[in-house]
């Protein structure tokens, strides 16, 4: 490369130097406290871009040209430029990231010795910058950084008695060692934060966050002070389980954010870890069992050092087919508990997790671990469930009065009661609100938005002394301050508690907004009738509160959902019916008449447009069906229907979102589906048997899918029957295979089982696939059982691991499979040949979890061959290691 051409280069990263610069002043003026070390940092990166100008203007120069100096693609000054330039990116990406969500009350993203080792690398940058500046400089650093090297140590060798040089030279290799230092760990830690996400992306700390900034201040230490915590904190207690138990609104959940930050500040060691999840009755998406377990291990990974060759094996092992199973992370969860010193784990809220049954089998196990303790937050009907015969800790949750007391003097402090009250009142209000809570946070959180709403110091006292002790009477009175707004924010507040209590997973703010600003019977969406965040936020008083991290909103507390669900029918009559008609009308908008789009770009903006789109797309039908038959629903439902662009637009939506190839939300596939794959796909049974009257039972997709494809893979056996009786042919297939297939990937064993009774083989291929092969895809080891009960073939005779079924299974890594066909006894693992063929169809993590159910590990087949031999004939390092670990010898 040319001067010039590395000129054009070095140009590059003279803007990217001036925005920095700029967004470090805009913290400088933000961040109260932190100004002289942001000027600190920007005189460093003001004298980077001095000496980048420099050399930019060096490179065009003549005297440069002339020298002909040729630029290896390697080498030093081309490869520290490329430094610059992403570790300039990262700094700035950063800083947006805090400043765009939070400005005005923004933190510095950076710790003290992040911010150090910062600076030192724009100091050693500017070092070799400094250095090109002379047409000698440039010349040398056109080499690559070995060649540097070896020239610089012979001009030190050569030079030695000029110390001017000899320094500047070292100086010089110091920075070329650091950068390519630098190069090496930024590659590293790329790879490492690859793993650590495709474990988890969870952002597991956003929700601890809020709560951080939110709780009162000096309340909770009766907690971190309590007998049976500091016992079980020091490991000396007689369980490492601890079980707090509370009541609704006791402040459970406060309390848990607290022990977890007493863990993490004072308790912290290199051979201690902390790993915490918060459940949340209204996040569905995100508090599945692998969601749980794999969030929790990505938190004990992040604190090592090195990441244990197995967390990388499974990684480098994972694809498209086999993807990440819950049995495997739980395997690598134990394996880390127990090669940590000490670990501890806080579940709050279990009482809100919908899979408790399998997170108690879960503490059950960790239980077992040494040196692994859990703090667990619920309500006491979830403690009560557990066997008599564990003898976990257990701690009564109670709010405290002195808590309460704090709370409420630091929240009058902060709305300046003083200037309607005097002090007498404020003490009579603490006092009246912290004896009646009746062990609960909550009560006195509303109680006290009840009184402070009035308007005079004499309304207060008239609101006090009428509250009662119920947390009920605090909903109903919420609601009635509702009531009493002005017509149209009633109607805001009334009709965002109703989604917000129904819905079906997390509202984005933007999502709720949308639509809310839809108008009754209106074609089109105005965005000027959207409300903002802050509106919506006031009109319900206190029962939403926004999740500034995600921007999510959310009722503010379990029990708020548990009362407005249970008041649903008198709070919004005919609430079923309303959100299902909303759902409708916001899909018929004229807005969406141009139907699916050609291209991502398009996609997006689209979505941009109108932010309700992607959730109404993905939950319309769960709406729908409960009221399905309903005259108002169903003939707005036909509508539906009867419009193609709709029917396009939510189904290239739904398959979009879900991060599906473009095959599945392309135009054209978007465009071939018919009102009865939507009807199938939802479990409209009513709506299926009326438009078999009109739509032909076979229709397919550009893809190939069919209702009764689109039945069986959702699960929906009265709609798949209703199919199945009407002409539907299941042996038709997609790109995948036939209905019996989807429906075995899918893991449905009700669609299964009646599909075979229908008729179909349970051993037919399809696309050179068997269903129970299928079934491997998710490792769904209980549609595979099914299957071979309902008579498939399972080949186990057969040497290819394409079609003996166990040999498949070891093969893909399906380790609940393997342990079922186990447990039936359909396979041996003492039979030698059948023990060295799985051992050498597995992968490292199978072949692991082979060894540790018993596998013998140097059987030798009638070939004489035992598992090592195989692997050594391979060349398989991996294998071989894991054997020769495991006490395989060589025969």
């Amino acid at each position: 490369m040319d001067p010039l051409s590395i000129s054009f280069g070095v140009a590059g990263v003279l803007p990217l130097i001036a925005k920095v610069i700029t967004t470090l002043r805009r913290y400088a003026a933000a961040v109260a406290g932190a100004k002289k070390k942001i000027e600190s940092f920007i005189l460093e990166l003001e004298v980077l871009q001095v000496a980048l100008k420099n050399l930019e203007d060096l490179l065009q120069d003549k005297l440069v040209s002339e020298a002909d100096i040729v630029f290896d693609p390697a080498s030093v000054l081309l490869s520290c430029s490329t430094t610059i330039q992403v570790r300039l990116q990262e700094i700035l990406k950063k800083l947006i990231s805090e400043s765009d969500k939070k400005l005005g009350c923004v933190l510095w993203p950076f710790t003290e010795k992040e911010q150090q080792k910062a600076i030192n690398e724009v100091r050693n940058f500017s070092t070799w910058v400094q250095f090109a500046l002379s047409v000698d400089g440039c010349r040398l650093l056109s080499q690559t950084s070995e060649n540097v090297l070896a020239i610089l140590a012979q001009q030190l060798e050569q030079f030695s008695m000029v110390h001017q040089l000899e320094t500047r030279t070292k100086v010089l290799c110091s920075a070329i060692q650091e950068q390519t230092n630098l190069l090496r760990n930024s590659a590293e830690e790329e790879h490492r934060n690859a793993i650590l996400d495709w474990i988890s992306a969870t952002r597991y700390n956003t929700r601890h966050s809020i709560l951080q900034r939110t709780r009162a201040k000096n309340t909770g230490s009766w907690l971190l002070q309590n007998k049976l915590f500091l016992q079980w904190k020091e490991g000396i207690a007689s369980s490492r389980v601890l079980w707090c138990n509370g009541i609704q609104g006791s402040g459970k959940t406060t309390l848990a954010s607290i022990a977890i930050d007493e863990l993490q500040h004072n308790h912290m060691n290199s051979n201690t870890h902390l790993a915490y999840y918060y459940f949340d009755h209204q996040d569905h998406e995100l508090q599945s069992p692998l969601m749980v377990m794999s969030c929790i291990l990505r938190q004990l990974l992040e604190q090592l050092q090195e990441l244990p060759p197995s967390v990388k094996m499974l990684y480098d092992a994972r694809s498209d087919t086999d993807s990440r199973q819950i049995q495997k992370f739980r395997t690598l969860l134990e394996e880390i508990a127990e090669s940590c010193g000490a670990i501890y784990i806080v579940l709050d809220a279990l009482d809100e997790c919908s899979h408790t049954t399998y997170m108690l089998e879960l503490i059950d196990r960790l239980n077992q671990i040494a040196g692994c303790h859990l703090l667990i937050m619920s309500r006491p009907y979830i403690y009560n469930r557990l066997p008599k015969s564990h003898s976990y800790l257990e701690l009564t949750i109670e709010a405290q009065e002195e808590d309460i007391q704090q709370y409420i003097q630091q929240h009058c402090d902060s709305v300046d009661i003083y200037q309607v009250a005097d002090q007498e009142f404020v003490n009579q209000l603490i006092d009246k609100l912290a004896h009646s809570a009746s062990g609960m946070f909550l009560l006195p959180v509303l109680q006290l938005r009840t009184v402070l709403n009035e308007p005079t110091i004499g309304e207060m006292e008239d609101k006090l002394n009428a509250l009662t002790n119920l947390l009920s009477d605090a909903f109903e009175e919420t609601l009635n301050r509702i009531t009493r707004l002005p017509a149209s924010r009633n109607r805001l507040a009334l009709s965002s508690l109703m989604h917000l209590a129904h819905a079906k997973r997390f509202f984005k703010s933007s999502e709720l907004s949308d639509i809310l600003a839809l108008r009754p019977d209106s074609t089109s969406l105005n965005p000027r009738y959207r409300p903002t965040t802050a509106m919506i936020l006031d009109c319900c008083q206190g029962l939403v509160a926004l999740d500034d991290e995600t921007d999510q909103l959310r009722l503010a507390h379990y029990s708020i959902q548990e009362y407005l669900v249970s008041r649903s029918e008198f709070l919004f009559p005919q609430f079923e019916v309303n959100l299902a008609s909303t759902c409708l009308q916001y899909l018929l908008l004229d807005d969406f008449k141009s139907g699916a789009l050609e291209n991502d770009k398009d996609i997006e903006s689209r979505l941009s447009a109108y932010p309700f789109l992607l959730y109404v797309s993905m939950f319309w039908g769960k709406y729908i069906h409960p009221v399905e038959t309903e005259p108002s629903i169903w003939s707005r439902l036909f509508e539906f229907f009867g419009s193609p662009s709709a029917l396009a637009v939510s189904a290239q939506i739904l398959y979009y979102q879900k991060g599906y190839h473009v095959g599945y939300y392309g135009f054209d596939e978007s465009v071939s589906w018919t009102a009865l794959h939507q009807a199938a796909a939802n479990n409209l049974e009513h709506a299926t048997k009326a438009l078999l009257e009109k739509v032909d039972v076979n229709a397919a997709t550009v893809m190939g899918s069919t209702p009764v494809i689109r039945a069986a893979s959702s699960g929906h056996v009265a709609v798949m029957e209703l199919l199945l009786q009407r002409g539907a042919n299941p042996r038709m297939s997609n790109w995948y295979g036939n209905a019996l297939h989807c429906a075995a990937e899918a893991g449905q064993c009700d669609t299964i089982r009646h599909l075979v009774r229908w008729g179909m083989d349970p051993s037919c291929e399809g696309r050179r696939r068997s269903p129970l092969s299928c079934t491997l895809d998710h490792d769904h080891a209980e549609a595979f059982e099914l299957l071979v009960d309902l008579g498939a073939d399972m080949h186990l005779s057969d040497k290819d691991w394409f079609e003996n079924a166990f040999l498949e299974a070891c093969h893909r890594g399906c380790e609940r499979t393997v342990d079922m066909m186990l447990k039936r006894g359909w396979i041996n693992k003492h039979e030698p040949n059948q023990t060295v063929s799985a051992l050498h169809e597995a992968g490292p993590s199978m072949l692991r979890h082979l060894v540790d159910i018993g596998f013998d590990i140097n059987a030798v087949d009638i070939h004489g061959n035992s598992a090592l031999s195989l692997a050594r004939k391979d060349c398989d390092e991996s294998r071989i290691s894991i054997l020769r670990d495991a006490g395989a010898f060589r025969r």
